[in-house]
């Protein structure tokens, strides 16, 4: 459902998930990272048209303008994250990496999600992540 309410604001064509799109909305930003939340929650399941949640996430994130607010606000807050005590090696450089960026990464971001399967310490961080976002 929640796919549903973003599609018309984020996408410019009438669709049958979501109804008539809606121009020129003042949402449209905000709908797309919306959107584009909704589908790297999917992970690694199939979403509409057959595409993976991730691989679809970072459709609609390369959607996103880079002059979008959340940018700047996600980037300091995620900077004041607390690593997991257990993270290492690999794990612990990757999340390092993304924390220090001076330009919030929608790609590593998602990328870094696409791992959280195989490690508790990434998928505390990303949950971390999501919940700033």
């Amino acid at each position: 459902e929640a796919h549903d309410l973003v599609l018309p604001y984020s996408w410019p064509c009438d669709t049958i998930w979501g109804g008539p799109a809606v121009l020129d909305s003042p949402a449209l930003g905000n709908a797309t990272h919306c959107h584009a939340l909704v589908h790297r929650m999917e992970g690694e399941h199939q979403g509409e048209l057959g595409m993976l949640g991730y691989d679809n996430a970072h459709f609609w994130f390369g959607r996103l303008s880079s002059k979008h607010a959340l940018f700047s606000k996600l980037y300091a807050a995620c900077e004041n994250l607390e690593m997991e005590q257990n993270l290492s090696g690999e794990d612990k450089e990757l999340c390092e990496k993304i924390k220090c960026r001076r330009q919030w990464n929608w790609t590593s971001i998602t990328n870094l999600c696409s791992k959280s399967t195989c490690s508790p310490g990434i998928h505390s961080f990303c949950d971390k992540i999501h919940n700033l976002e």
